[in-house]
């Protein structure tokens, strides 16, 4: 009886430790660093219309196993949205590119190209100008 009872305490006694061992590790919160380039970006998470701050940020989270979408926007610069699982401490990158102005930009454009297209014309004819009977080489990918 009394190896059965040593037994017993001795489980005993490493199941509180395993325990002990394992609560440290999960807290309820984890923290999520933002980073984007540039620096400055607000971001969002998940529907919210109130940012929680500017990058570079530290954001502190619930710990869960389900994604959370994320979002960095910046005026100027198209928005960047991430999936995150806040179940560990992590980092995300996010390069924020600019938007493309190019409707303003294009509207100004045609004004220039009628004298561009000029010069492309005669630059046209000199494609097909390789004589295959003289021995010049063309490369049949090229367009």
């Amino acid at each position: 009886a009394g190896a059965m009872g040593e037994g017993a305490s001795g489980a005993a006694g490493v199941a509180p430790t395993g325990q002990a061992v394992a609560a440290p590790e999960k807290s309820a919160k984890v923290t999520v660093r933002v980073v984007s380039t540039p620096a400055g970006a607000d971001v969002y998470l998940g529907d919210e219309r109130t940012p929680r701050g500017k990058t570079p940020l530290a954001l502190t989270m619930a710990r869960a196993e389900v994604a959370t979408r994320l979002t960095v926007r910046m005026k100027g610069y198209e928005a960047q949205a991430s999936e995150v699982v806040p179940d560990s401490d992590s980092r995300l990158q996010m390069t924020l590119s600019k938007v493309a102005l190019s409707r303003p930009a294009a509207s100004g454009r045609p004004q220039k190209r009628p004298g561009k297209k000029a010069s492309p014309q005669p630059a046209a004819p000199r494609a097909p100008v390789p004589d295959l009977h003289r021995g010049d080489v063309v490369d049949p990918f090229a367009r």
